[in-house]
């Protein structure tokens, strides 16, 4: 019995010093898993986490940069200067321009250059010299007149403020703007609405005649009338920007 107790006694403390030991080294590791790493390896790892996100930045705008060129590239440069033009319309009238004609002179030479147009296409190109013709071209020339003054009231191409392309100079942000090219766009836009609506006139007698489009006296004209058209009125605001603003 003694011996027993004497070797219970002796094996008790080595096992308690065992198990303080591994308890020891449990606590130590679980401190570790909790203590945080050093400020320097935060700073560190910091550093380098920077020029990850600096390059997936630069990355991310080199193809934003891309992709607005290629849309850039893909409208042409009729379309940016029409939408700079809605723009600039916009800001300077609210609601759209007034439906007024405040300069009739200048009402009087488009009518007297549309109706030469269609009346010259008719009658060097088209018909070749034919006499018989020239009524039919008239009445096409005064059509297309009609509709240039429906779409001068919308665009407000016979107001003073035309000259300028609807930019209103006194103001110090309008500087450098307006003047003949302003003017000759809002003649381009004018005759792109009259070319509209004269196609949609000629689809809807079309439809209304049982008939292909293009039979009936003067729509042969049609294709070019917008094409000598667009030039031509645009040439002509420019050039009566260039000698109103004088």
């Amino acid at each position: 019995m003694q011996l027993a107790l004497s070797t219970e006694s002796r094996a008790l403390p080595a096992a308690f010093v065992i198990s303080k030991n591994t308890r020891a080294k449990i606590h130590n590791s679980r401190l570790g898993e909790r203590t945080p790493r050093h400020p320097a390896l935060f700073f560190q790892g910091s550093q380098e986490e920077q020029p990850q996100s600096m390059e997936s930045n630069s990355s991310l705008q080199a193809i934003n940069a891309i992709r607005n060129n290629e849309q850039e590239d893909e409208t042409s440069p009729i379309q940016r200067l029409m939408s700079s033009f809605v723009q600039n319309e916009a800001s300077t009238f609210k609601g759209g321009p007034p439906w007024q004609i405040e300069d009739s002179s200048l009402l009087l030479y488009d009518i007297f250059l549309i109706l030469n147009l269609s009346v010259s296409i008719s009658f060097w190109v088209v018909h070749r010299m034919s006499f018989l013709n020239i009524v039919p071209a008239f009445s096409e020339g005064s059509l297309i007149c009609i509709l240039w003054i429906v779409a001068g009231l919308w665009n407000g191409a016979f107001l003073y403020s035309a000259v300028d392309g609807h930019y209103d100079m006194t103001k110090e942000e309008n500087e450098g703007k307006g003047g003949p090219k302003s003017a000759a766009l809002l003649g381009l836009s004018t005759f792109v609405t009259t070319a509209s609506l004269r196609i949609i006139v000629a689809l809807g007698m079309g439809v209304l005649e049982h008939r292909q489009v293009g039979l009936a006296n003067g729509e042969e004209l049609i294709p070019l009338e917008i094409a000598f058209g667009l030039m031509l009125m645009s040439a002509w605001r420019m050039l009566h920007s260039s000698y109103a603003r004088v």
